[in-house]
């Protein structure tokens, strides 16, 4: 007990020493925390740094190996290299370091908590200027903000759509198709996107793949139905010579109407 019989025993008798000096009582007549069986004794010695009180703590503390383990171990601790990084370790394990931090890492998780829940109106936003930029000609200023948008929230198909048509404007005929592509992924119920599809086969003159993605989009129907029927019609008139299908496709389109 109290350190008795082993190397680091001259330690412990060290810091009782300290104590009774800088208090003028001897260490039995003070106080003992209940929970750690160290001496109450800093009351009674504030004349001196929190920093050198920690130090004579650890000198005396109930664990020998808690203690330092040799005397090089004591004179690092005491020159002003030693007790600066004490003061630095003194610091980060204070309850107010540990409060603050526990704040600032509440504040930094809530930061990315909002800067993720603002990316798909981060998106809108670029999707919309693109959008009118590609309405002005602009196409360059076009793709950097479509390419925004999709970076921003990659799962909405129409801003591979409004990529595809600006690559589209520019020639980039690889950009476009990969993005149409990319939309009809996302949603393969939309047949506008396979309308477009089969428009950009027409101008690499794929024409048996513009007839296969325009008979999707009539499958599918909706409002490029009656477009990808008079265009489908017009491919098995000009490429097959199928006339009577292609009359039967525009007078169910004229049904449709």
């Amino acid at each position: 007990v109290e350190g008795r019989g082993i190397p680091q025993s001259d330690f412990f008798a060290l810091g009782r020493t300290f104590v009774h000096l800088l208090t003028g009582k001897s260490p039995l007549e003070l106080p003992k925390d209940v929970k750690n069986n160290r001496l109450i004794w800093r009351k009674e010695a504030k004349q001196i740094s929190p920093v050198l009180a920690d130090f004579i703590d650890e000198l005396m503390a109930v664990f020998p190996g808690d203690r330092p383990q040799n005397t090089e171990v004591v004179l690092r601790d005491l020159t002003p290299n030693g007790l600066r990084r004490r003061r630095v370790r003194r610091f980060f394990n204070s309850p107010a370091f540990k409060w603050g931090s526990r704040g600032v890492l509440g504040l930094i998780i809530a930061g990315i908590g909002v800067y993720y829940w603002s990316l798909p109106y981060q998106a809108k936003y670029y999707s919309i200027r693109g959008r009118d930029d590609l309405i002005d000609g602009n196409f360059a200023a076009a793709r950097k903000s479509f390419d925004l948008a999709i970076k921003l929230n990659p799962k909405v198909a129409k801003y591979y759509n409004d990529l595809a048509l600006t690559c589209k404007q520019e020639k980039d005929v690889k950009c476009a198709f990969d993005n149409y592509q990319k939309a009809a992924e996302i949603e393969p119920e939309n047949q506008t996107f396979y309308y477009n599809l089969a428009n950009l086969y027409e101008v690499l003159e794929e024409f048996n793949l513009a007839a296969d993605n325009y008979q999707k989009a009539i499958a599918l129907g909706g409002r490029v139905e009656v477009d990808a029927t008079n265009n489908l019609a017009r491919l098995l008139i000009w490429k097959n010579l199928e006339y009577r299908r292609a009359e039967r496709l525009l007078l169910g389109a004229l049904n449709e109407t």
